[in-house]
């Protein structure tokens, strides 16, 4: 029982909604004029939430960093980079929040503040507003920008955060706590067309830079010569595209956060499904030890556990083991 032991108080939660259907192609639709109310121009935005109490709480108590406005008082960065890392460390990436007797829709924001405030985690639409009110308690300047796979339709497929100032007047650096393929570290911004390589302890990545864009990429072992998710770094290197960052439009969390909700209604109450590739994940935790991704992917009839790991250039998701959906 190699996941149910590890996650089974989590996963029995799932029990009475497990399904994947089609989404339909009118809410998919629908979703690219839905998020606009999201842009500041738009919408008013709405104070995150959480107290500058539950903030020291859960930092020192679920992220396990203890006096954090001291360490904060002896490098502002060294922190920065440490309360990013426990975020993916301690809050698991799931979607728990949709497998409930109470509609997604109907739960009010307070309610997924205090979900992750005991460590329960949730989706980039939850996490980052969260870490971003986070940050905001402890002095740093921080703002939301919306990010989507390249060529989507949705303009904000998902939404990641900018800290500003924190090393310089004008310095910026992405800080994303919303991600299956976690990013461990706040990434400097400072460069002019590529970033230096990182490695997270199940896979490597690099960011380059075109216009207003950041685009994260992951190592890959071998491409097709015409695939143009691919681009090679000056190293002659290839790195496969994962999530394209729009730097210029700041996005509020309020606004987006309803967005959601509206498009979490139109989606499940037509027998659909949110947005690929999430469809289906019930719970994802890192195995630390072996420098791997344990997933939890619910079906109608079936519990599938996959360990996520890559080794040099070679990313596999290897199947460890399928249970009945009985089990739960």
């Amino acid at each position: 029982m190699y996941a149910l032991t590890r996650l089974g108080r989590l996963a029995r939660m799932t029990s009475k909604a497990i399904r994947v259907q089609h989404a339909s192609s009118d809410a998919a639709n629908d979703m690219e004029w839905l998020t606009t109310a999201a842009r500041p121009e738009n919408s008013d935005d709405v104070p995150y939430p959480m107290t500058k109490d539950e903030a020291l709480m859960f930092t020192e108590s679920i992220l396990e960093i203890p006096d954090p406005e001291a360490s904060i008082a002896v490098d502002r960065m060294k922190f920065l980079n440490l309360i990013t890392e426990r975020m993916h460390e301690h809050t698991p990436f799931t979607d728990m929040c949709l497998y409930r007797s109470t509609p997604v829709w109907e739960m009010e924001a307070r309610r997924f503040t205090e979900e992750i405030l005991l460590g329960k985690g949730g989706l980039c639409w939850a996490t980052t507003p969260f870490m971003k009110a986070l940050l905001e308690h402890f002095g740093y300047k921080a703002y939301h920008i919306s990010g989507r796979p390249q060529g989507s339709k949705f303009l904000d497929y998902h939404i990641s955060t900018i800290v500003e100032d924190a090393v310089h007047s004008g310095s910026l650096h992405l800080v994303d706590t919303g991600l299956m393929r976690d990013i461990f570290t706040a990434v400097p911004l400072d460069f002019e067309t590529e970033s230096p390589e990182y490695k997270f302890h199940h896979s490597t990545m690099k960011f380059f830079r075109e216009d207003d864009k950041v685009i994260a990429y992951s190592q890959v072992p071998a491409v097709e010569s015409d695939d143009c998710d691919v681009k090679y770094d000056s190293n002659g290197k290839p790195w496969k595209q994962q999530l394209v960052y729009l730097l210029i439009e700041k996005r509020n969390w309020y606004p987006n956060f309803r967005c959601i909700m509206e498009f979490f209604k139109m989606t499940l109450t037509t027998g659909g499904q949110l947005l690929p590739p999430f469809h289906g994940l019930v719970f994802c935790t890192h195995l630390f030890e072996e420098e791997a991704v344990l997933n939890v992917l619910a079906f109608q009839e079936r519990i599938d556990v996959y360990r996520f790991y890559q080794e040099g250039n070679c990313a596999e998701n290897e199947h460890v083991e399928s249970y009945p959906s009985t089990v739960l």
